[in-house]
C-alpha cells in the first residue's frame, strides 16, 4: 500500500470504504459450523464477527455498545496487573499445548479404518 492509499484510508477518503475485516485466517461474517464436542454435546453453528477488533465502542449487534478488544485487554491488565495476567496466559497456553499433544497422540495411535471394496 502506498503512502497515498494509506493517507486516503486514514483520513476517511477511502475509495473502497467497506472491506471485510480479516484476522488470523478468519474473515468477518464467516460461519462456524455446528461442532460435536463429545459426550453428546454439540455447539450450534455461529456467525463470526470481527467488529470488536476495531477501536472504540462497537456499533452492530451482538456487540453494540461494548468495548473493543484493545479496551478489554487494557481493562484486564488494569484489574489483574501485568504479572498475574502473564501468569494466567502461561497456564492457558500450557493447557492448550498439552491438549494438542494428547490429541496428536490419539490420532497417531488409532488404527486407520480402511474401507473394503464392494
Amino acid at each position: 500500500m502506498s503512502f497515498d492509499e494509506w493517507f486516503q484510508r486514514a483520513t476517511g477518503n477511502d475509495p473502497f470504504p467497506y472491506q471485510r475485516r480479516f484476522a488470523r485466517g478468519i474473515w468477518d461474517d464467516d460461519e462456524l459450523p455446528a461442532t460435536e464436542l463429545g459426550g453428546g454435546v454439540t455447539a450450534p453453528a455461529a456467525r463470526l464477527s470481527l467488529e470488536p477488533m476495531e477501536l472504540g465502542l462497537c456499533e452492530q449487534p451482538p456487540f453494540a455498545g461494548r468495548p473493543s478488544w484493545a479496551e478489554r485487554m487494557i481493562g484486564l491488565r488494569d484489574a489483574l496487573g501485568p504479572f498475574r495476567l502473564a501468569y494466567l496466559d502461561g497456564i492457558l497456553r500450557a493447557a492448550d499445548m498439552r491438549a494438542s499433544r494428547e490429541a496428536d497422540k490419539r490420532s497417531f495411535e488409532s488404527p486407520a479404518v480402511e474401507e473394503e471394496a464392494p
